[in-house]
């Protein structure tokens, strides 16, 4: 339902992402007992498109490499 409120959890999803990549996921998340590969210790290097000064703080927090997406909103640029 695009037109539901949605709450500001972009951070808890992001850290539940990396948690999982570096493979150690939270027994308590959604991604609880999921290898991404049974052979490989850890997934690729983590990165954030960011469209927005709060993506980019997020990128920051984490300490994650940033990718702009000028292609969403140009006048940012």
């Amino acid at each position: 339902d695009r037109d539901a409120q949605r709450a500001d959890d972009q951070a808890e999803l992001a850290a539940e992402l990396m948690d999982w990549l570096s493979g150690h996921p939270r027994s308590d998340g959604p991604f609880a007992g999921m290898a991404i590969m049974p052979d490989i210790a850890a997934g690729p290097e983590s990165w954030l498109l960011a469209a927005s000064e709060t993506t980019a703080a997020l990128a920051g927090r984490f300490g994650l490499r940033l990718a702009r997406s000028a292609f969403h909103r140009p006048e940012r640029g």
